[in-house]
Protein backbone atom coordinates (compact mmCIF):
# COMPACT_ATOMS: atom_id res chain seq x y z
CA UNK A 1 0.00 0.00 0.00
CA UNK A 2 1.38 3.05 -0.69
CA UNK A 3 2.24 6.04 1.91
CA UNK A 4 -0.73 7.68 2.90
CA UNK A 5 -0.94 11.65 4.24
CA UNK A 6 -2.75 11.55 7.76
CA UNK A 7 -3.66 14.07 9.91
CA UNK A 8 -5.01 13.50 13.56
CA UNK A 9 -6.82 16.29 15.12
CA UNK A 10 -7.49 16.74 18.88
CA UNK A 11 -7.83 18.65 21.44
CA UNK A 12 -5.39 16.96 23.63
CA UNK A 13 -2.39 15.43 23.03
CA UNK A 14 0.21 13.48 26.00
CA UNK A 15 3.58 15.59 26.12
CA UNK A 16 1.87 18.88 26.16
CA UNK A 17 -1.39 18.87 26.94
CA UNK A 18 -3.57 15.77 28.71
CA UNK A 19 -6.58 14.71 30.86
CA UNK A 20 -6.91 11.40 29.86
CA UNK A 21 -6.23 8.53 27.92
CA UNK A 22 -7.60 10.92 24.55
CA UNK A 23 -4.26 11.94 25.01
CA UNK A 24 -2.05 9.26 25.24
CA UNK A 25 -3.90 7.82 22.18
CA UNK A 26 -3.25 10.66 19.91
CA UNK A 27 0.28 11.16 20.92
CA UNK A 28 1.27 7.32 20.28
CA UNK A 29 -0.92 6.54 16.91
CA UNK A 30 0.82 8.98 15.00
CA UNK A 31 4.07 7.88 15.96
CA UNK A 32 3.22 4.16 15.29
CA UNK A 33 1.61 5.06 11.71
CA UNK A 34 4.42 7.18 10.43
CA UNK A 35 6.97 3.86 11.36
CA UNK A 36 4.44 1.64 9.08
CA UNK A 37 5.80 4.34 6.51
CA UNK A 38 2.97 7.05 6.46
CA UNK A 39 2.88 10.92 6.26
CA UNK A 40 1.71 11.78 9.55
CA UNK A 41 1.17 15.53 11.26
CA UNK A 42 -1.17 15.91 14.20
CA UNK A 43 -3.57 19.19 15.25
CA UNK A 44 -3.89 20.67 18.46
CA UNK A 45 -4.37 23.93 20.74
CA UNK A 46 -1.91 26.11 21.78
CA UNK A 47 -2.99 25.67 25.48
CA UNK A 48 -1.51 27.61 27.95
CA UNK A 49 0.14 24.22 29.33
CA UNK A 50 2.03 24.29 26.08
CA UNK A 51 3.26 27.88 25.55
CA UNK A 52 4.84 27.22 29.15
CA UNK A 53 5.57 23.13 28.74
CA UNK A 54 8.99 21.65 29.19
CA UNK A 55 8.64 20.48 25.34
CA UNK A 56 9.64 23.10 22.92
CA UNK A 57 8.15 24.70 19.69
CA UNK A 58 8.82 27.03 17.04
CA UNK A 59 6.93 29.86 15.14
CA UNK A 60 6.20 28.91 11.87
CA UNK A 61 5.93 31.19 9.05
CA UNK A 62 2.22 29.68 8.56
CA UNK A 63 -0.65 31.96 9.29
CA UNK A 64 -4.52 30.28 9.65
CA UNK A 65 -7.07 32.54 8.29
CA UNK A 66 -10.18 31.30 10.78
CA UNK A 67 -13.84 32.31 10.16
CA UNK A 68 -15.66 32.08 12.72
CA UNK A 69 -18.71 34.35 14.38
CA UNK A 70 -18.55 36.87 11.22
CA UNK A 71 -15.04 37.29 12.13
CA UNK A 72 -11.59 36.06 10.68
CA UNK A 73 -9.29 35.64 13.17
CA UNK A 74 -5.24 35.66 12.18
CA UNK A 75 -3.64 32.67 13.83
CA UNK A 76 0.12 31.59 14.02
CA UNK A 77 1.12 28.29 13.87
CA UNK A 78 3.47 26.77 15.87
CA UNK A 79 5.09 23.71 15.56
CA UNK A 80 6.77 20.06 17.35
CA UNK A 81 7.96 17.14 17.21
CA UNK A 82 6.17 14.20 18.92
CA UNK A 83 8.46 12.48 21.54
CA UNK A 84 10.98 10.08 19.64
CA UNK A 85 9.67 11.12 16.41
CA UNK A 86 9.57 12.64 13.48
CA UNK A 87 5.98 13.62 13.41
CA UNK A 88 5.04 16.83 13.76
CA UNK A 89 2.62 18.30 15.51
CA UNK A 90 0.95 21.94 14.46
CA UNK A 91 -0.50 24.08 17.25
CA UNK A 92 -3.09 26.95 16.60
CA UNK A 93 -2.49 29.53 18.32
CA UNK A 94 -5.68 31.60 19.27
CA UNK A 95 -5.12 32.84 22.79
CA UNK A 96 -8.95 33.75 23.79
CA UNK A 97 -9.65 30.56 22.92
CA UNK A 98 -6.95 28.20 24.40
CA UNK A 99 -4.36 30.27 26.27
CA UNK A 100 -6.35 29.54 29.91
CA UNK A 101 -5.58 26.23 31.54
CA UNK A 102 -3.94 27.16 34.72
CA UNK A 103 -4.28 23.96 37.68
CA UNK A 104 -3.12 26.79 40.42
CA UNK A 105 -6.38 28.95 39.66
CA UNK A 106 -7.95 25.70 38.86
CA UNK A 107 -8.43 26.09 35.17
CA UNK A 108 -8.18 23.36 33.04
CA UNK A 109 -8.71 21.82 29.61
CA UNK A 110 -12.31 22.13 29.50
CA UNK A 111 -13.53 23.27 33.03
CA UNK A 112 -12.69 25.48 35.95
CA UNK A 113 -12.81 25.06 39.69
CA UNK A 114 -15.76 27.75 40.34
CA UNK A 115 -15.67 29.30 44.25
CA UNK A 116 -18.41 26.34 45.69
CA UNK A 117 -15.65 24.09 45.06
CA UNK A 118 -17.20 22.29 41.65
CA UNK A 119 -16.49 21.94 38.04
CA UNK A 120 -18.00 24.10 35.58
CA UNK A 121 -17.75 24.07 31.56
CA UNK A 122 -16.44 27.04 30.19
CA UNK A 123 -19.06 28.71 29.00
CA UNK A 124 -17.35 29.36 25.77
CA UNK A 125 -16.74 25.99 24.98
CA UNK A 126 -18.83 25.34 22.00
CA UNK A 127 -17.26 28.72 20.13
CA UNK A 128 -13.34 26.93 21.07
CA UNK A 129 -14.28 24.31 19.40
CA UNK A 130 -16.27 24.99 16.78
CA UNK A 131 -12.80 27.92 15.85
CA UNK A 132 -10.29 24.38 16.34
CA UNK A 133 -12.96 22.58 14.29
CA UNK A 134 -12.41 24.66 11.76
CA UNK A 135 -8.93 25.76 12.39
CA UNK A 136 -7.68 22.04 11.71
CA UNK A 137 -8.62 22.56 7.65
CA UNK A 138 -7.13 25.67 7.66
CA UNK A 139 -3.78 24.91 8.89
CA UNK A 140 -3.43 21.61 6.71
CA UNK A 141 -3.98 24.49 4.12
CA UNK A 142 -1.87 26.55 5.26
CA UNK A 143 1.31 24.32 6.24
CA UNK A 144 0.47 22.40 2.53
CA UNK A 145 -0.60 19.11 3.74
CA UNK A 146 -3.01 17.29 1.83
CA UNK A 147 -4.55 14.84 3.48
CA UNK A 148 -5.75 11.48 2.40
CA UNK A 149 -7.17 10.55 5.86
CA UNK A 150 -9.07 13.40 8.60
CA UNK A 151 -8.84 11.63 11.92
CA UNK A 152 -11.03 14.03 14.26
CA UNK A 153 -11.19 12.66 17.65
CA UNK A 154 -14.03 12.91 20.34
CA UNK A 155 -16.52 15.76 20.24
CA UNK A 156 -14.26 18.89 20.42
CA UNK A 157 -13.83 18.12 16.83
CA UNK A 158 -17.41 16.79 15.93
CA UNK A 159 -17.74 19.29 13.71
CA UNK A 160 -14.11 18.69 11.28
CA UNK A 161 -15.65 16.01 9.04
CA UNK A 162 -19.00 18.68 8.73
CA UNK A 163 -16.94 21.12 7.56
CA UNK A 164 -14.77 18.97 4.98
CA UNK A 165 -17.98 17.80 3.36
CA UNK A 166 -20.11 20.95 3.66
CA UNK A 167 -17.11 23.91 3.12
CA UNK A 168 -14.18 22.70 1.85
CA UNK A 169 -14.55 19.15 -0.18
CA UNK A 170 -13.89 22.06 -3.32
CA UNK A 171 -10.72 22.72 -1.95
CA UNK A 172 -7.73 20.93 -4.34
CA UNK A 173 -6.33 19.62 -1.09
CA UNK A 174 -9.23 18.25 0.03
CA UNK A 175 -10.50 16.56 -2.95
CA UNK A 176 -10.16 12.95 -2.73
CA UNK A 177 -10.21 12.71 1.37
CA UNK A 178 -11.36 10.70 4.14
CA UNK A 179 -12.54 11.74 7.35
CA UNK A 180 -11.98 8.75 10.49
CA UNK A 181 -14.02 9.65 13.93
CA UNK A 182 -12.93 7.81 17.01
CA UNK A 183 -15.80 7.60 20.06
CA UNK A 184 -12.99 7.22 22.86
CA UNK A 185 -15.87 8.22 25.62
CA UNK A 186 -19.17 8.78 24.13
CA UNK A 187 -20.77 10.15 27.56
CA UNK A 188 -19.07 13.39 26.22
CA UNK A 189 -20.90 15.09 23.36
CA UNK A 190 -20.74 18.80 23.24
CA UNK A 191 -24.17 19.44 23.18
CA UNK A 192 -24.97 23.16 22.94
CA UNK A 193 -27.99 25.63 21.53
CA UNK A 194 -28.96 25.70 18.07
CA UNK A 195 -27.64 29.74 17.50
CA UNK A 196 -24.21 28.10 17.97
CA UNK A 197 -24.63 27.02 13.71
CA UNK A 198 -24.71 31.63 13.00
CA UNK A 199 -21.63 31.07 14.89
CA UNK A 200 -19.95 27.71 12.92
CA UNK A 201 -21.19 29.65 9.82
CA UNK A 202 -23.50 26.42 8.98
CA UNK A 203 -26.77 26.67 7.54
CA UNK A 204 -29.62 26.46 9.39
CA UNK A 205 -31.35 23.54 6.96
CA UNK A 206 -28.88 20.96 8.14
CA UNK A 207 -30.19 21.27 12.00
CA UNK A 208 -32.30 18.49 11.21
CA UNK A 209 -33.14 14.79 13.13
CA UNK A 210 -30.94 13.14 10.13
CA UNK A 211 -27.79 15.62 10.26
CA UNK A 212 -26.61 18.00 13.31
CA UNK A 213 -30.05 17.94 15.48
CA UNK A 214 -30.55 16.25 18.78
CA UNK A 215 -33.26 16.64 20.98
CA UNK A 216 -33.04 20.09 19.92
CA UNK A 217 -29.61 21.06 20.34
CA UNK A 218 -26.94 20.79 18.05
CA UNK A 219 -25.01 17.85 19.05
CA UNK A 220 -20.90 17.84 17.92
CA UNK A 221 -20.54 13.67 18.57
CA UNK A 222 -23.57 12.95 16.78
CA UNK A 223 -22.30 15.35 13.75
CA UNK A 224 -18.58 13.68 14.11
CA UNK A 225 -21.10 10.01 13.29
CA UNK A 226 -23.12 11.16 10.72
CA UNK A 227 -20.40 13.16 8.33
CA UNK A 228 -17.63 10.82 8.81
CA UNK A 229 -16.54 7.80 6.40
CA UNK A 230 -15.98 5.60 9.68
CA UNK A 231 -16.52 5.93 13.08
CA UNK A 232 -14.15 3.96 15.04
CA UNK A 233 -14.07 3.43 18.91
CA UNK A 234 -11.48 2.00 21.66
CA UNK A 235 -12.30 -1.79 21.12
CA UNK A 236 -14.69 -4.16 19.28
CA UNK A 237 -16.55 -4.56 23.35
CA UNK A 238 -16.98 -0.60 23.40
CA UNK A 239 -18.53 -0.43 19.61
CA UNK A 240 -20.92 -3.14 20.63
CA UNK A 241 -22.30 -1.57 23.86
CA UNK A 242 -22.10 1.80 22.90
CA UNK A 243 -25.02 0.40 20.09
CA UNK A 244 -27.16 -0.66 23.49
CA UNK A 245 -29.50 1.49 25.81
CA UNK A 246 -27.36 0.89 28.78
CA UNK A 247 -24.28 2.26 27.07
CA UNK A 248 -25.04 4.41 24.37
CA UNK A 249 -25.80 7.81 25.84
CA UNK A 250 -28.47 8.53 23.81
CA UNK A 251 -26.31 7.53 20.68
CA UNK A 252 -27.45 4.29 20.41
CA UNK A 253 -30.26 4.14 17.39
CA UNK A 254 -28.02 6.94 15.29
CA UNK A 255 -24.96 4.21 15.84
CA UNK A 256 -26.91 0.99 14.70
CA UNK A 257 -27.86 2.87 11.86
CA UNK A 258 -24.18 3.78 10.78
CA UNK A 259 -23.26 0.21 12.46
CA UNK A 260 -22.41 -0.10 8.42
CA UNK A 261 -19.15 2.21 8.92
CA UNK A 262 -18.56 1.23 12.92
CA UNK A 263 -15.10 -0.63 13.91
CA UNK A 264 -13.78 -0.98 17.43
CA UNK A 265 -10.09 -1.30 17.39
CA UNK A 266 -8.23 -1.76 20.71
CA UNK A 267 -6.36 0.96 22.08
CA UNK A 268 -2.77 -0.26 21.73
CA UNK A 269 -0.14 0.25 24.08
CA UNK A 270 2.97 2.36 23.48
CA UNK A 271 5.77 -0.47 24.90
CA UNK A 272 8.67 2.25 24.78
CA UNK A 273 7.12 3.84 27.30
CA UNK A 274 4.93 1.09 29.29
CA UNK A 275 8.23 -1.41 29.51
CA UNK A 276 8.79 -2.86 32.92
CA UNK A 277 12.61 -3.23 32.05
CA UNK A 278 13.06 0.17 32.04
CA UNK A 279 10.25 2.10 33.85
CA UNK A 280 12.00 5.01 35.89
CA UNK A 281 8.87 4.59 38.25
CA UNK A 282 9.36 1.23 39.38
CA UNK A 283 12.03 0.64 42.33
CA UNK A 284 13.16 -2.40 40.56
CA UNK A 285 12.79 -2.81 37.00
CA UNK A 286 12.09 -6.80 35.42
CA UNK A 287 12.15 -8.49 32.58
CA UNK A 288 11.37 -12.12 31.38
CA UNK A 289 13.66 -13.63 33.10
CA UNK A 290 13.84 -11.74 36.02
CA UNK A 291 9.42 -11.04 36.53
CA UNK A 292 9.16 -12.87 39.91
CA UNK A 293 11.22 -11.11 41.61
CA UNK A 294 11.13 -7.72 40.52
CA UNK A 295 6.92 -8.07 40.66
CA UNK A 296 7.30 -9.21 44.31
CA UNK A 297 9.68 -5.69 45.29
CA UNK A 298 7.48 -3.17 43.03
CA UNK A 299 4.45 -4.86 45.21
CA UNK A 300 5.89 -4.95 48.53
CA UNK A 301 6.94 -0.95 47.74
CA UNK A 302 3.06 -0.21 46.80
CA UNK A 303 2.02 -1.98 49.98
CA UNK A 304 4.44 0.00 52.25
CA UNK A 305 3.88 3.55 50.54
CA UNK A 306 0.31 2.86 51.22
CA UNK A 307 0.35 1.87 54.85
CA UNK A 308 -0.62 -1.92 53.68
CA UNK A 309 0.38 -5.18 55.83
CA UNK A 310 3.95 -6.07 53.48
CA UNK A 311 2.65 -9.55 52.72
CA UNK A 312 3.50 -11.49 49.02
CA UNK A 313 0.90 -13.44 49.98
CA UNK A 314 -2.07 -10.57 50.04
CA UNK A 315 -3.74 -9.35 46.77
CA UNK A 316 -3.78 -6.27 46.07
CA UNK A 317 -6.71 -4.50 43.50
CA UNK A 318 -6.35 -1.28 42.08
CA UNK A 319 -9.40 0.35 40.57
CA UNK A 320 -9.28 3.14 38.33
Amino acid sequence: MKPLNILVASSEVAGYAKTGGLADVCAALPVALARRGHNVAVVMPYHRSVRYGKRTTEVTPYIANVWIGHRTLACRIHRSLLPNSDVPVYFVDAPDFFDRDDSSRGKGLYQQTMPGGYKSDYPDNAERFVFFSRAVLEVASAVGFAPDILHANDWQTGLVPVYLEEQYRQRPEFHSTRSVFTIHNIAYQGMFNRGILDIAGLPGWLFNHNQLEYHGHLNFLKSGIVYSSLVSTVSPTYSKEIQTPEYGCGMESLLQLNQHKLRGIVNGVDYSEWNPATDPHLVQTYDESTVKAGKAANKAELQKRYQLPIDPDRPVLGLV
